[in-house]
């Protein structure tokens, strides 16, 4: 009876570990600070810290007159010069969208792509109309 307690405690403690360890390997990136944007732009550059998947939310809290298309880029090293792997739908309500990159994933128009996350990409932001939205962006990924 003792064998099988420490076999079942043993068994209890590496399924923690691994919980914890799987955990671990998330990380948090904010993209864009939350404010109001009142024409097109892009994010800063993102170093993607060897991430396989991102989910990136973009959170709309108000528009005005406008909606906006997300693009997640990706930065070719050698020239500088960004390429589109994902177009997002227009955003043109207050919602929180999750656009999602993945290596392996599903390909829906405007929401996801089956493609890696390179080691430098972006979020640019193009205007459609006059106005103002009030938004945050932030980068969920795994490695």
């Amino acid at each position: 009876m003792m064998k099988i307690n420490k076999l079942a405690a043993a068994c209890v403690i590496g399924l923690f570990s691994v919980a914890s360890q799987a955990q671990s390997n998330w990380y948090n990136t904010s993209i864009v600070s939350a404010g109001t944007y009142t024409s097109s732009f892009a994010s800063a550059d993102v170093t993607n810290a060897g991430g396989k998947c991102t989910h990136i939310l973009v959170n709309v809290t108000s528009t005005t007159g406008v909606a906006v298309v997300p693009h997640v880029e990706g930065k070719d090293q050698l020239t500088g010069d960004y390429y589109d792997i994902l177009v997002g739908s227009p955003i043109s309500d207050a919602d929180k969208t999750v656009l999602t990159v993945c290596q392996g994933g599903s390909n829906i128009k405007g929401q996801s792509t089956n493609d890696m996350l390179p080691y430098k990409y972006r979020i640019e932001f193009i205007f459609k109309g006059t106005g103002s939205v009030d938004m945050s962006v932030e980068s969920n990924y795994n490695s």
